[in-house]
């Protein structure tokens, strides 16, 4: 089963789809992205990244 891992870095995060198999201690990544409050923000009119810029800023 995939599961989303979000991590935030100052003014950016990064969002990863995978899975992790603890029987072969490994990390599956079916989807990486990493975005910027400059990106969010260029697409902020849609509201597609509201939340993620209200986190982003709170850092």
């Amino acid at each position: 089963m995939n599961k989303v891992y979000v991590s935030y870095y100052g003014d950016s995060i990064s969002i990863v789809e995978g899975r992790y198999k603890h029987d072969k201690d490994k990390f599956y990544v079916k989807n990486f992205n990493v975005f910027s409050i400059e990106d969010i923000a260029q697409d902020f009119s849609k509201e597609k990244y509201a939340l993620l810029e209200i986190r982003i800023r709170k850092c």
